[in-house]
């Protein structure tokens, strides 16, 4: 497990590396989207938009980005090793697929995440907007909602796998998660039981003064673990059928 952790890391920075104009390309361009949202938001109200409602919309802009960065790791890790022609090798590994995929989307979502703080940071600076945002709120809460957004992504694995075209779900996924993240999940209610939408609205009160009690960690953290399991058992039956069909490497 050690040596797994040790070597996808040393994976992720030889093409950190390897591929730095894309690296530098994509964090210009989210922070690029950061100011866009900002200026056009002012745009609209003539410059007189409160404070509030800019932390707002920008803190859901985030929340948005993680939980597509979160969801699609091991998706786009996937179909990316089978274009290459490299997901039958990389399964005769000692370590399970699905052991892989999990760690690489970890380290994905955790060096996104502290680049998306970093981006908050300059955007604060650029803009003179201080983000009132508790962070010993929003970034437990994210995490603790992380697992259910990573089942989620095993699903459209697996659909990968299997179907190796499974762009038209990931497309339908993005805007479901707008509605997942805009719901209002506390206090508990229906809605609260959908995947990361407890986390969501909890890291959305962040910058209002909300708290994340014992009861809400409890709950989010027992919807994450449920969508996280059930996400890798839906992976784990498509990743055999596809097996069982000899599809598994190749379109």
């Amino acid at each position: 497990m050690l040596n797994l952790f040790t070597n996808e890391i040393r994976l992720q920075f030889f093409l950190l590396k390897r591929y730095w104009f894309e690296t530098v390309a994509s964090s210009v361009l989210l922070i690029g989207l950061f100011l866009g949202l900002y200026f056009i938001i002012s745009a609209m109200n003539d410059g007189t938009s409160d404070a509030s409602d800019l932390e707002t919309l920008i803190i859901g802009f985030v929340i948005w980005v993680f939980a597509n960065a979160s969801y699609s790791s091991a998706s786009k890790d996937i179909v990316e090793e089978i274009r290459q022609n490299t997901l039958e090798r990389l399964s005769l590994s000692p370590s399970p697929l699905w052991m892989i995929f999990l760690l690489r989307a970890i380290w994905n979502i955790i060096s996104g995440l502290a680049f998306l703080i970093f981006a908050l940071t300059a955007l604060s600076y650029i803009t003179n907007i201080q983000l009132q945002i508790d962070w010993t709120v929003f970034l437990p809460s994210l995490l603790l909602g992380m697992p259910s957004l990573i089942g989620l992504g095993f699903v459209i694995a697996g659909f990968s796998v299997l179907f190796k075209k499974a762009q038209s779900i990931q497309g339908v996924i993005y805007f479901v998660l707008i509605g997942v993240i805009s719901v209002t999940a506390l206090p508990l209610n229906p809605a609260s039981i959908l995947p990361f939408a407890t986390a969501a609205t909890t890291a959305k009160s962040s910058i209002s003064g909300g708290l994340l009690d014992l009861n809400t960690v409890i709950f989010i953290s027992l919807n994450s673990i449920l969508y996280f399991f059930l996400g890798l058992i839906i992976f784990k039956k498509l990743l055999n059928k596809s097996r069982h069909e000899g599809v598994l490497g190749h379109y």
